[in-house]
């Protein structure tokens, strides 16, 4: 998780950055891989915005010889050139991006994609999920307030908002069916 994102401003009544780590690693444990996944804090201990070229050359420099994957939706993907230095970015790892919606036309990501590699050297992978959960985090945090949205999250994270009272939820915890 960013400590604090450069590209937009946390909205009022946002989970705290130490939240975020939270529940992330909360999902990262739901996923049953303890070996193949873990989180870092890295950015959260860096003051000032958190940047992924910050980031990527801070593990390049702990793991010199490994081979790293960039993964992001196709809504990134476009956005990528405006990135801080993304030529470096691409240079520190490979690119791997999906389709961000159900029926999204992939066209458009196969042309970004030739684009990239093309005007920053970038290699890019295209990824193809068999399963999609169409929903963005803006979404997601506004339908948590109406007691909506739990079935797109782990149970522990969706019971850490409800704890934690984050984004607008206020559950009573002390009345539960």
């Amino acid at each position: 998780p960013s400590g604090l994102p450069p590209h937009k401003k946390l909205p009022d009544g946002s989970a705290s950055a130490s939240e975020r780590a939270d529940m992330t690693d909360l999902a990262v444990d739901s996923l049953l891989l303890p070996d193949c996944a873990s989180v870092s804090r890295a950015e959260l201990k860096r003051p000032g915005p958190s940047y992924t070229v910050d980031t990527l050359e801070a593990i390049r420099s702990e793991n010199p010889d490994a081979e790293l994957f960039l993964l992001m939706g196709s809504d990134m993907l476009y956005d990528f050139p405006r990135w801080k230095l993304p030529r470096k970015v691409a240079s520190l790892a490979k690119i791997a991006a999906f389709c961000r919606a159900c029926g999204e036309d992939e066209e458009p990501l196969h042309r970004q994609k030739e684009f990239l590699e093309r005007a920053l050297a970038a290699d890019i992978r295209l990824l193809h999920p068999k399963q999609i959960i169409d929903i963005s985090s803006t979404r997601l945090r506004g339908l948590l307030p109406a007691g909506q949205g739990a079935e797109f999250l782990p149970c522990a994270v969706y019971g850490y908002i409800l704890r934690c009272g984050l984004y607008g939820t206020r559950a009573d915890l002390k009345r539960l069916e």
